[in-house]
Parts: C-alpha cells; structure tokens; sequence
C-alpha cells in the first residue's frame, strides 16, 4: 500500500486527524514551560542534565497506532526518511516479534544529532496489555528534533528503563 503525502506535509499532519491513529505534538514554548518548573530540583546536577536537554528540543511529535495498514505507511513513511534525509542507524532491537529503530540525523559536533527518529512495530506482541482507544498498539512513529545531546538521551532512556537505553548509552559515548 502506498500513501501520497502533499507537497510540503509531514507524516505527521497527514495521520494528525485520522480516527486509528493517535497524534501529539509538543512545540519549544512547552519545553521551555517546562523547564521553568520547579519539579527539577535546584542545584541537582542530573535535573541540569534534564533541563539543558529539554531546552534544547524544538520539535516532540508522536505518532500511534494499532491499525496494521497505518502501520505499513509508517513502515513506509521511516523507509523513505531514513534514505531521503541520511539518517544514520544508532539502534536495532528485535524482540519477541517486536522491532524498535532508533536513526538520527548528525548535528554540528560528535555527540549532537539534530533529528532523532524512533520507530517500533509489533508491539502488541511482547507488551499485549499496551492499549490505545482500546485497541492494541501495534506502532509507534517518535520524532524530536532540536540540537540534542546523545549521551543526554542515552541517561534519559536509561532512566525511564526506555528499552534500549543501555545501547544508546554506548552508541553514544564516542
């Protein structure tokens, strides 16, 4: 199956408004709402960490769902970006029939990336109690762009137990 994307639409406005699919979107001015709370606590050297990461993020969009021909489109919509924008492989996971990509796209220094693109599919399979809209989820599209730090992702997924935290963390120590 084969979807068209208007000139200029992203994947993301072109599922926004789709009944199978759920969409969220969190802008700079978020971010920066959210780095000026005081849930971080002050002085603590891993709540800098935090802030200085979310500070750094311009663009947080998220794409799910349990509806297997959006999922082919997704798989499609990744296969496209990766080779269209050259984004680089960080991250495979393969398990229990559920895969997880981490690409990203090369920032102004070593460890900075300025796009990272997460993508997993099969979901259901190893977390079958995961449910949207109650129905299973079956694919997750994850975009943040901004000037983002990889060892700062890797502490970040790592601590949340995000799976694959622990290859992130050594995909980015250069």
């Amino acid at each position: 199956m084969s979807f068209n994307l208007t000139s200029g639409q992203s994947i993301f406005n072109h599922f926004e408004n789709t009944p199978d699919v759920t969409y969220a979107s969190i802008g700079p001015k978020m971010f920066q709402l959210l780095g000026q709370m005081s849930f971080l606590g002050k002085g603590d050297p891993e709540s800098a960490e935090i802030l200085e990461f979310i500070n750094n993020i311009k663009s947080f969009k998220v794409l799910i769902t349990g509806e297997g021909e959006i999922q082919n489109e997704f798989n499609e919509w990744v296969d496209k970006e990766v080779e269209n924008n050259d984004l680089e492989t960080l991250m495979t996971m393969s398990e229990s029939d559920t895969e997880l990509f981490f690409y990203a796209k090369q920032g102004k220094s070593e460890n900075k990336i300025e796009k990272l693109l997460m993508y997993s599919k099969g979901i259901s399979k190893s977390v079958p109690e995961a449910k949207i809209k109650g129905q299973a989820i079956e694919s997750v599209v994850l975009m943040i762009e901004g000037s983002l730090d990889l060892n700062q992702i890797a502490k970040l997924a790592a601590k949340i137990d995000l799976p694959g935290g622990d290859q992130l963390k050594k995909a980015g120590v250069k």
